[in-house]
């Protein structure tokens, strides 16, 4: 077979021919003096299928598609179309020579490859936030990135990046379990369509453990404005978010009658609790105190939801007859609300981050009368204090 090369430097060489391997013709090969980039193997190994599992529903040999794998060979046009039909993918996922960025990120919990991350550059070191259901506003939200290490728990993992790591680096993590963090979110002005701020859906004992470990910005946390005691970690600014009301919650029209929490010994309302270290299940365990005498079982008492609004649901589709939410839960769900405490939502901002871009945006927004109109009407809240400083 001849070759006629170029005088000037050639970057591919092409074999146009036959070729018999293994007594099977493949045709029109190209040969790369580099590696041709491909996502062949990383989609085939995701749904599960050998190599020769996939050589077999391709057409081609074993070898044949190592050689694609590792990029020594690109394959027909014939061969990539199969391909991405046997992988549910098209041509232009599994070849596109658009060069992946990746970057190594501590990750916060517990993660497994291809699972989906928001990312921030967190004190100096970049942040991966696995998404869980419930603990995001929506599973279906565009993320950053993906894991690309597999079983890795509070340690360092590869994440392949969607973004370029500059439009990601400035997202502000919110933690805490107050419903309106999701509107503080969307008025946190964005530089590009991935930064901004992502609120992630915790109790008060959890939010407080994503600060300390250096795994969010801001944590969110409510207490009884009667009795303000709480543990704040050192050099953190505690400034001022709402106050609104905590109590039951219950269906419209109250139908069974509750009126308190020795109505729950009785064995004819069902609860719904909230996991432990949430503000909400303290004070129902407060109440049950006042009125428990012995071991007297509450029915519902372990059926544990993540989150205020999470209690309005169980209660608004039958699940449970009562249970402790806060006050705008129950209102966006359009159901009856019997108070307990007056509560006060605070924010906690370490103090070196205190003068960031991302925070100044949000304290920015604390003080906006857009923002404050829009948490009035979500309500019923207290904007009457919102961004002020109580500590610092």
């Amino acid at each position: 077979m001849t070759f006629y090369l170029n005088r000037i430097t050639v970057k591919y060489i092409f074999i146009i021919g036959i070729y018999i391997l293994r007594d099977e013709v493949i045709a029109a090969i190209e040969v790369r003096t580099v590696k041709f980039p491909n996502r062949v193997q990383e989609a085939r190994t995701s749904r599960k299928m050998t190599r020769e599992e996939f050589a077999l529903a391709v057409g081609i040999t074993r070898q044949s598609v190592r050689l694609i794998e590792i990029g020594e060979v690109c394959p027909s046009a014939a061969v990539a179309l199969r391909m991405a039909k046997v992988l549910h993918s098209t041509v232009e996922a599994l070849f596109s020579e658009e060069e992946e960025q990746s970057i190594h990120a501590t990750i916060a919990g517990e993660s497994n490859v291809r699972d989906r991350v928001f990312l921030s550059a967190l004190g100096g070191s970049w942040v991966a936030r696995p998404v869980r259901y419930g603990e995001v506003a929506s599973i279906s939200q565009p993320v950053h990135g993906t894991v690309l290490t597999s079983g890795v728990s509070h340690g360092e993992a590869e994440v392949q990046l969607f973004h370029e790591a500059e439009q990601v680096k400035g997202t502000v993590f919110i933690s805490g379990c107050e419903i309106a963090l999701g509107l503080l979110t969307h008025f946190i002005p964005t530089t590009s369509i991935a930064s901004g701020a992502v609120w992630f859906n915790r109790s008060n004992q959890k939010a407080l453990a994503d600060l300390i470990a250096g795994t969010a910005h801001v944590a969110a946390i409510h207490y009884s404005a009667a009795h303000p005691e709480m543990k704040i970690p050192g050099k953190v600014n505690v400034i001022n978010f709402a106050s609104e009301e905590m109590g039951w919650v219950l269906p419209k029209g109250n139908p069974k009658g509750f009126q308190g929490a020795e109505q729950l010994l009785s064995g004819h309302f069902r609860l719904v609790n909230r996991e432990k270290g949430a503000g909400a299940r303290a004070l129902i365990d407060q109440e049950l105190q006042a009125v428990i005498r012995g071991d007297r079982s509450v029915p519902g008492y372990t059926f544990e939801v993540h989150g205020h609004l999470a209690v309005a649901e169980a209660v608004a589709m039958g699940a449970a007859d009562v249970g402790v939410a806060h006050a705008s839960a129950a209102a966006s769900m359009g159901l009856d609300f019997l108070p307990l405490q007056a509560d006060v939502s605070v924010l906690l901002i370490p103090q070196a981050l205190i003068e960031t871009p991302s925070i100044r945006q949000l304290l920015d927004v604390l003080h906006s009368s857009r923002f404050l109109r829009e948490l009035q009407a979500m309500g019923p809240y207290d904007t009457q204090h919102t961004g002020q400083i109580i500590q610092n």
